[in-house]
């Protein structure tokens, strides 16, 4: 591969955390050849771990995103592929896994002055954010980790990683209040523009709706097995044939086809030409199920409540309530009308805060 189209294809794995194609700069890091002879990661598959944590830190919280984009550029660029695991399981059992040989690379957060777990060494740090251990035995993976995050940090290309990953938007609502505006929402923009127009949804809608389920994590998770981006299920990733779930690309591109069937579903059930009602009852599925939000509309029209708005359905509860209406077959508390009216408000006043932002 020539230099040339080699620098277009390392920044378009940096800057996407796997699928971002614009290019911003017309050259990267540049290392000699033979600099990874003998690199034991080279020609193979990496089996990497990110142990970042969680955290409300505003310049912490796309660090493990940051990790992923940078793991997988730096395989890329030593002729590898990387494997990269979300931390699943404790710190401890994922240094058990590197010190036993099914792990590669563990990431870890940058703590200055803490001792290096027994049996690894410890890569420069990462914009005193993180580090990658490799086993103590792996000098010649370490060696070329170092090199390469040495002169990652010297090229220009660091200053734009830093102010995507590390200065990304945290609190919309703060940025309103203050005025400012920004170029760019997410490290992910470009990939919200590329999937939302299939939804015929202004890209700024599905990144308030990522914002909404994740604030732009990758390893986000939730209690009910829900992982990334978009939060995808384990039923929906099997569905549509994602592996990855914490890998970008695939977590949005995942989420908007669930999204496209939620339009197919309610588009019977809601007027033409009332989009924004579809799109409440698209996200108020997104969030409850389209099972629940099917089950209501159908009790709603035997209190001759429903006229295909999202608004007969938000206040069903309290209709149902002054209705003295037998409810034991829909239990209305557990299907918890009021809490997906709250995040589909939440979502469309984040939408509006993108609006503002980024206009």
């Amino acid at each position: 591969m020539n230099r040339k189209k080699r620098t277009a294809t390392m920044i378009a794995i940096l800057l996407a955390g796997a699928a971002v194609v614009s290019v911003f700069f017309s050259h990267h890091i540049r290392y000699r050849e033979s600099a990874w002879a003998g690199d034991p990661f080279t020609g193979r598959e990496i089996h990497c771990a990110l142990n970042i944590g969680r955290t409300d830190d505003s310049t912490r919280v796309l660090i493990t995103g940051y990790n992923y984009a940078l793991l997988k550029a730096f395989a890329h660029d030593i002729g590898s592929t990387a494997s990269i695991i979300p931390a699943r399981d404790t710190a401890v059992k994922l240094l058990d896994s590197l010190l036993a040989g099914s792990l590669d690379i563990l990431v870890l957060p940058f703590r200055r002055g803490k001792e290096l777990p027994e049996g690894t060494l410890s890569s420069v740090d990462i914009d005193s954010l993180s580090v990658w251990l490799v086993k103590e035995t792996n000098l010649h993976g370490l060696r070329d980790i170092n090199a390469w995050l040495n002169q990652y940090e010297r090229s220009p290309l660091h200053d734009k990683m830093e102010k995507t990953y590390i200065q990304a938007l945290y609190d919309p609502f703060q940025l309103v209040e203050s005025g400012r505006t920004r170029k760019e929402l997410s490290p992910y923009d470009s990939l919200y523009k590329a999937y939302a127009p299939s939804l015929g949804w202004d890209w700024r809608m599905l990144a308030a709706l990522s914002f909404k389920e994740s604030k732009f994590r990758i390893d986000a998770h939730s209690h009910m097995n829900a992982f990334g981006l978009m939060q995808v299920g384990e039923s929906t990733a099997a569905k549509y044939g994602l592996v990855d779930q914490m890998e970008p690309e695939g977590n949005i591109r995942t989420g908007v086809k669930y999204l496209s069937f939620l339009q197919g579903v309610f588009s019977k059930r809601v007027p033409q030409g009332a989009s924004s009602d579809l799109t409440k009852f698209v996200l108020a599925a997104y969030n409850g199920g389209e099972g629940r939000l099917l089950d209501c509309i159908d009790f709603a029209r035997q209190l001759n409540v429903y006229d295909s708005t999202w608004a007969s359905l938000q206040h069903l509860p309290e209709i149902a309530q002054m209705s003295h209406v037998e409810t034991d077959s829909l239990n209305l508390r557990k299907y918890n009308l009021s809490q997906i009216a709250g995040y589909v408000n939440d979502v469309l006043d984040t939408y509006a805060a993108f609006q503002t932002i980024c206009p």
